[in-house]
This record gives structure tokens, C-alpha cells and sequence, in this order.
């Protein structure tokens, strides 16, 4: 089981801010091939990136387009994308975490499970 998150990314090149959506733990089953591990910029100079094991996230990407971060407003692309390749959202844990005094670090989007065929 994964847990998948929105956090702000700082895209250098675009020059820009953008939520994109980032997984717990590299996943098994087809969203491995379109989850990538990237380092995340610092969003502030006040804060510090100590190393890799808290600078770096995995990132998703746009299954139609694999360079591109998978943007929030793109939850739909996400979601079909998911139920297409066996995976299911696991809506009772999910609704159960959001109702509960647990606080994420990043904001918490869903738990996922895939189940190979």
C-alpha cells in the first residue's frame, strides 16, 4: 500500500510554483514506470535541505506526457490512470485518516493498493 501527497514544487527551469503529486515509497506495478525520484528544491532560503532523505521526493509524472510533473489540477488523469492498471483507492482507510487527529508533513491525497493480475 502507498500513500500519495500534494506538495509545492519550485520548477526551476519553468521558473514557477507548482502542487505536484508525490508518493511515499517507490510503488510496484505500472505507476512505477511513471514515478521518479527527484530532488526538491528548497521553497525557501530559510530552509534547509540537509540531505537527500529529506530533499528528495518521489515525484509523479504525466502518463500522456513523461516529462511533465503531474500537476494538481490534473487529479482525473491521475485517477484513471490508477484504475486502469489495478489499482484500487482505498476510500474506507483514506476517509478514516482524514477524519482522524493524525497531521501528514505534506497534504494527504489518498492511500492506493495495487493487486497484480
Amino acid at each position: 500500500m502507498n500513500a500519495i501527497f500534494s506538495q509545492t514544487f519550485y520548477d526551476s527551469h519553468a521558473q514557477k510554483y507548482q502542487n505536484i503529486y508525490v508518493i511515499d515509497e517507490k510503488p510496484s506495478g505500472p505507476l512505477e514506470n511513471i514515478v521518479k525520484k527527484i530532488q526538491s528544491p528548497k521553497l525557501s532560503q530559510f530552509k534547509t535541505n540537509d540531505s537527500c532523505s529529506k530533499s528528495c521526493v518521489y515525484a509523479i509524472y504525466n502518463p500522456h506526457n513523461p516529462q511533465e510533473l503531474l500537476c494538481l489540477e490534473d487529479i482525473s488523469i491521475l485517477f484513471n490512470f490508477l484504475l486502469s492498471n489495478n489499482y484500487t483507492i482505498e476510500t474506507l482507510l483514506t476517509h478514516m485518516m482524514n477524519q482522524s487527529k493524525v497531521e501528514f508533513k505534506k497534504n494527504f491525497v489518498c492511500f492506493i493498493k495495487y493487486t497484480a493480475m
